[in-house]
């Protein structure tokens, strides 16, 4: 996920505040039961897809105005 924000072209409409990132960093770093981690992988899970949505959103809008946001 490091390597897609540092993409020039794609970077920048891929997790901007680092919310997702830091969530799965957590998740890996904690030691938690079976339950817990499941829990944990579901909900980044979801948080994944909305990402991707979002980051289309966000591409489709800034290339509407006329600004790709890569050079």
């Amino acid at each position: 996920m490091d390597d897609l924000v540092a993409d020039n072209v794609y970077g920048p409409f891929w997790d901007p505040a680092g919310t997702l990132r830091s969530e799965i960093r957590t998740a890996l770093a904690a030691k938690t039961g079976d339950a817990l981690w499941i829990a944990s992988v579901e909900r980044i899970g979801r948080q994944f897809d909305e990402e991707i949505d979002e980051a289309r959103r966000d591409e489709a809008r800034m290339r509407a105005h006329g600004s790709g946001g890569g050079e």
